[in-house]
């Protein structure tokens, strides 16, 4: 199943994420040799990303054309911005010395094969190139084994070739591999690879410079692999030392106007929403839907009870939310009643509750059930078991999120009925 990618785009009006823009990809469906991880892999990075205020693009199980889109889209987006970041995960095999990335439509015969049929490297670098980006990182887990090694008769295409990036790739580069040149990464037998469970981790470390960051991977990938995979990197950084979380007194670049990262931003005010635009918002936020984005893990939230348990604050969203919510289900006219109420009586001390926007109600959507059985966090009110938001399908038709199923709907505003759980920006 090929997931569609969208143009890198963002409601955050900070500067620190537009200044952050990162493509993710994984494949995993191969019809030859399938991978289980870098599904996985990809979107939980991808969800990581999204905590430390980069503007991302994810996608999984990418044919050539569309990783070549993907990387192309990237680039413009990538334009004039501070620091770029393209992670990869899947099979990735050297041919003749240079090194592609496998789309999961390649089914080359022989090495001449693979030139059309994959995604050459250097495109992604020459585009690189072409965006003038201040920084660039490429994050490569893709030095699995080559499914098609036997169709060669040079005997390459056992892991990637290594690039210098001092001489090959735009200056302010760093490149990162799952393993040392010539070698096959390990694809694990946990959720995520050993590289990628290793390097999310540590770049959620504060203080820690990009360097500190890898070198510390690369410790923990040798202890868990039993010294067989040697994780490896080459750089052409200059200027100011990166952090992918600053201490409090850095910046994320030294010298540069970048600070903290700001919180996860998502549409507040309400708008109309197709059917395609709310599949778009799912896969670009991440957000785990069973119905159109199942193979997504969310958003890993960080949450704090608050004015003795009855507000939930999610430092991820920046969101305030009703720790219950409304005792019985209801209309969409009552529901909003329900909001002029909570506002009338100052309910804990504010006048400013809402009804949540589709994005930020499939926010708290859990890829795993909880307690009873329900697709968000235990830290909730059990009784609030499907809710309505605030976007409209037309004139007639709300839509509503249903933790029990774990996916958004349609409803009509007068014949159906949800519960309510406000909303306020904390």
């Amino acid at each position: 199943m090929t997931r569609t990618h969208n143009l890198l785009t963002s409601d955050n009006s900070d500067s620190h994420s537009e200044s952050k823009v990162a493509l993710v990809i994984g494949n995993s469906l191969y019809e030859k040799k399938p991978l289980r991880n870098p599904a996985n892999d990809a979107a939980d990075m991808a969800s990581v990303l999204r905590t430390l205020a980069f503007d991302v693009q994810f996608s999984q199980d990418l044919k050539r054309n569309e990783m070549h889109d993907a990387i192309s889209e990237y680039g413009k987006c990538l334009y004039g911005r501070e620091v770029g970041l393209f992670y990869y995960a899947g099979h990735g095999i050297q041919a003749k010395g240079k090194n592609y990335l496998i789309p999961i439509d390649a089914q080359p015969k022989n090495e001449a094969q693979v030139t059309y049929q994959s995604m050459e490297l250097s495109f992604l670098l020459q585009t690189l190139e072409e965006a003038k980006s201040r920084m660039n990182i490429i994050i490569l887990d893709a030095c699995r084994d080559n499914p098609y090694e036997q169709r060669f008769r040079s005997g390459s295409g056992r892991g990637l070739a290594g690039i210098n990036a001092q001489t090959e790739a735009p200056i302010g580069t760093y490149i990162a591999y799952s393993t040392a040149p010539d070698t096959v990464a390990e694809d694990g037998d946990a959720r995520n690879s050993p590289y990628t469970e290793a390097l999310m981790k540590y770049i959620q470390v504060p203080g820690l410079q990009i360097e500190s960051v890898f070198r510390r991977v690369r410790e923990s990938v040798i202890n868990k692999t039993n010294g067989r995979q040697i994780p490896w990197e080459s750089s052409s950084l200059i200027g100011g030392d990166f952090y992918f979380i600053p201490s409090s007194n850095q910046g994320t670049v030294a010298n540069s106007s970048l600070i903290f990262p700001s919180p996860y931003s998502l549409r507040s005010y309400p708008e109309v929403i197709s059917d395609t635009q709310a599949k778009a918002m799912l896969r670009n936020h991440g957000f785990f839907d069973s119905g159109w984005n199942k193979r997504s893990s969310g958003i890993k939230h960080t949450y704090e009870l608050k004015q003795d348990g009855r507000i939930v604050y999610d430092h991820i969203t920046g969101l305030m939310w009703q720790q219950a919510g409304s005792v019985n289900p209801m209309s969409y006219s009552e529901s909003k009643a329900y909001i002029v109420e909570l506002n009338r009586e100052e309910n804990d001390g504010y006048t400013d509750w809402r009804l949540p926007t589709l994005e930020e109600a499939m926010s708290l959507m859990e890829a795993q059930p909880e307690i009873d059985k329900l697709h968000i966090n235990p830290v909730f009110d059990r009784r609030q078991r499907w809710i309505w938001t605030a976007d409209l399908a037309n004139s007639e038709i709300a839509w509503f999120v249903h933790f029990v199923d774990g996916f958004c709907n349609r409803d009509k505003m007068n014949g159906g009925r949800c519960y309510v759980r406000a909303v306020r920006q904390g």
